[in-house]
Parts: C-alpha cells; structure tokens; sequence
C-alpha cells in the first residue's frame, strides 16, 4: 500500500523489512549476502524530502566507468495509495516531471543505448560514451509530490518508460564498451606480433650468413608496426570494470603501448654498421657476423686507418693479416711495407677494375703492397717486389700474386 509522505517516511523501516524478505525470497536466505547488498529503495535511487515539505527527490546515474546492475526500485502498481488530493500547483509540478522523463531523460538514455548498440570492429572511441553518460546524469533529478492523481501518471511514466530506457542504455554502453576495449587490446596484440617480427628481421640480419632480408627486411618490418601503432594511438578510452575480474585501464594500455614503441625501435634503428653489412647481403655475398667488424684494430706498424680502405669507420681486419704483415717486414729488414689496399666494403670493391665478387678484401685477410728500396740500390723496382713476393710467401699468405710493382697477399 503507498503511504501519504508522512507515513511513508515514519514507516520506512517497516518497508525495508518487506524489502529484505523480497529479497530472501528471490536470493535466499543467506544474511551475509543480503547485509552485503544495498537493499531496492537504495540500488540506483537516493530519495530524499529535506524540506519535510512533500516534495520527494529521486537521483539515479548512469555509472560510465563500470558495468552496474539494472536498476531494481519501482513504484508498486498493484498497491492503492492513500494519499491526498494534488494542488493545481503539485499537478502542474508532477506532470511536468512526467514530461521530463518521456522529452529529456528517455531521449538521452537512447542516445547512450544507440552508441552502445552501434559499436562495431572499427569503433575506437570510448570517451563519447563518458560524454552521453554525463549528460544524462546533468539532468538525471527528479522530484514530485505524493498526492493524486498526478503521481499515478508520474509513476507509471518512470515504471514503463524511464526504468525500461535505463536498462537498456546501460546494458548497451556495456556492451559498446566492451566492443572498444575488445578492438583496442586486439589491436595491441597485433603490434605486439609486428614488433616480434621486426625483432626475428633484426636476428636473422645479424646471426646468419645470409643476412637474411637485411636492412629492407628491417625497415618493411618497421613500416608494418608504424601503420599498426597509428592504429593502436587513435583509441581514446576510459577506464572500465566489466565484472568478473576484467578491469580495463587506460594507463596500463598506454604503458604497453609505450614499451612495444621502444622495444621496437631498440632493433629497427639502422646504423651505419648495418648498412655496411647490408652491402652483403644485396651483393648476394656471406655476411660478417657483426662482432668481426672493428672501429680500432691495429699492429706495432700497421694501423686501422693504414688499413681500411673501406667508405665506413667500420672494417673486418683479422688478427692473422696483421700478424703475417708484421713477418713480412721483418722479412724484408724492418723496412717499410706500404699498403696500398686493406679491407674494403663490397661497393667499394666492386668499383675497382679487375675486382672480383669473392675477393678477400672483403673479408679482412688481404691487402696489397708497394715495396721499399730493399736491396740498396737506390730506386724501387721490381727487384724489390720480388724480395716483398717472397716474403709474403714465407709468412704463410696462402694466395701471392706479383703485380707491376706491388703485390697482392691474401689468405683464401
């Protein structure tokens, strides 16, 4: 039975008392788990009267950051009231909180129900939601009178249109919500996958003979991320608690977000020994590993820079053609040994007349040499080159081959 408002507010304890044994009936009877849920006339729904004038006031919010229950208070039809007579003004107010409900609240709440519902796999955008939930719940107050026969047509607006519309809205901004988490943290899979891939471009460039795809591999690679981390930076989300356990965070997907993108460009950056080797493999040639590469390497009398000939601070230079450059000019008297050619990278290489594609220039254990006035005559001939000849062959270079002047020494 509905109570005048004096009544219904002196025996409130009495309907919260029918409240709990409905909800013993429809949950069972286990008290911890009542005690623990807010009771009907609470769920949703704070009524208040703090002028004890009759006017009531009902709030209900839509919650935009988690997925709440439907809202359960209502208004007992089946129950009489006994309440008063409206004045002409309480009439006026109720019926204009009826018009409220069916001209602003119900339309906001199905704006909120057709964003959720038109979510699809291309949807990125959870803030609109938060947007629309905030505008509902700007405008979201009710109040009206216990008296007739205005309340009747206000309760039976809130009970038939506003409660179903409610529902609806929040069952559809969970679901659209879930539709933009679900493509945002498909999306980060995927960028997950291509900076994987990136990464094995990166280990095959390095770890094989071959090289692998080398630096156009790499960089195909990185292109691909960049279009799916475009992808992944246009979501705009809001945090989100779906219940049972999944709780979606904003930061935490921008944190991953953030570690793909430097994960990422650790392995994509090429340097400039990487476009050296890259020569390599777009000259179809074996690859160096990177650590036979040295920026220093050097002997007693031969330097790194004497002995890269190459375009790069970089040169694969063995530890043998310095030990056997080393006994060839002990060979020749400590004289002098000028080289003429060291290391050089397959470009260069191959911009030489008479070079070859397999040359041993490219690989650190060759050089080529002009030679000294070793036999005192006083000019340099090929008397000279001959002594340079022999003793490069003494050294143990397995390929010598005499030139005009110079000679060509070389492990093979």
């Amino acid at each position: 039975m509905w109570y005048n408002e004096k009544d219904f507010l002196s025996e409130q304890a009495d309907r919260k008392a029918e409240i709990e044994a409905q909800y013993k009936r429809d949950y069972g009877d286990a008290d911890a788990a009542f005690d623990a849920a807010p009771v009907f006339l609470e769920q949703g729904l704070a009524t208040s009267d703090p002028d004890g004038d009759g006017l009531t006031s009902l709030v209900f919010e839509i919650n935009a950051q988690q997925a709440a229950g439907q809202l359960r208070y209502f208004f007992d039809k089946d129950a009489e009231v006994l309440a008063p007579r409206c004045t002409a003004g309480q009439d006026a107010h109720n019926r204009s909180q009826t018009n409220k409900i069916r001209s602003v609240l119900v339309p906001k709440l199905r704006k909120l129900e057709d964003w959720g519902r038109t979510r699809n796999a291309s949807s990125v955008d959870t803030k609109e939601m938060v947007r629309l939930a905030d505008d509902y719940n700007s405008s979201n107050n009710l109040t009206y009178y216990r008296c007739l026969p205005s309340f009747n047509e206000f309760a039976a607006a809130y009970n038939n249109e506003l409660l179903p519309a409610f529902n609806r809205a929040e069952a559809q901004k969970t679901r659209g919500t879930q539709v933009v988490w679900d493509n945002a943290n498909r999306v980060l899979g995927e960028l997950s996958t291509a900076e994987t891939a990136v990464r094995d471009r990166r280990t095959e460039f390095e770890t094989t003979s071959s090289g692998g795809q080398g630096v156009a591999g790499i960089r195909a690679a990185h292109d691909a991320f960049l279009q799916k981390e475009r992808q992944a930076s246009t979501f705009t989300l809001t945090a989100y608690n779906f219940g049972n356990g999944r709780v979606e965070d904003p930061a935490r997907f921008a944190a991953e977000l953030a570690r793909l993108r430097q994960a990422e460009a650790r392995v994509s950056a090429i340097t400039e020994l990487d476009r050296l080797r890259d020569e390599y493999v777009t000259g179809s040639r074996p690859v160096p590993p990177a650590t036979d590469f040295t920026q220093s390497a050097s002997s007693a009398h031969f330097s790194f820079a004497e002995l890269n000939s190459g375009n790069y601070s970089w040169a694969v230079l063995t530890p043998a053609l310095f030990s056997q450059l080393e006994a060839v000019r002990v060979g020749v008297g400590n004289l002098p040994v000028t080289i003429l050619s060291g290391y050089r990278n397959p470009v260069h290489n191959d911009s030489l007349p008479h070079s070859v594609p397999n040359s041993r220039h490219q690989y650190g254990d060759a050089a080529d040499a002009n030679p000294g006035d070793y036999n005192g005559d006083g000019q340099v001939n090929s008397l000279d080159r001959d002594i340079l000849e022999a003793q490069a062959r003494a050294a143990g270079f397995s390929e010598v081959l005499p030139k005009t002047i110079s000679v060509h020494m070389a492990n093979d």
